[in-house]
């Protein structure tokens, strides 16, 4: 796990990195932990990703939606993704 971006939303914090497993991907994902929960890493589903890795995951809430800009430099675009309802645990539902 590597580039941590912490988010307190509900007086909970969420810290969401990229994830790279070496032995199944060549190309890293967002996931979420909850340091102060149960400590389980779960992926996040950011919505319609390309196929490239995804790093630096800006994770951001503006008029209630909770919104992330991952770097994607090999998609050659800056994309913003939006949340319906994001909880660890539950699901996540992007939009």
């Amino acid at each position: 796990m590597a580039d941590p971006f912490g988010l307190v939303r509900d007086g909970q914090l969420t810290v969401f990195c990229e994830y790279l497993n070496y032995r199944d991907a060549a190309v890293g994902t967002i996931a979420a932990i909850q340091p102060f929960g149960a400590a389980v890493r779960v992926p996040v589903t950011i919505g319609p990703v390309p196929p490239v890795h995804l790093s630096y995951p800006a994770v951001f809430e503006h008029a209630g939606r909770l919104l992330c800009i991952p770097e994607t430099q090999a998609a050659r675009e800056v994309a913003l993704y939006a949340w319906s309802d994001f909880r660890i645990g539950g699901s996540s539902s992007p939009r």
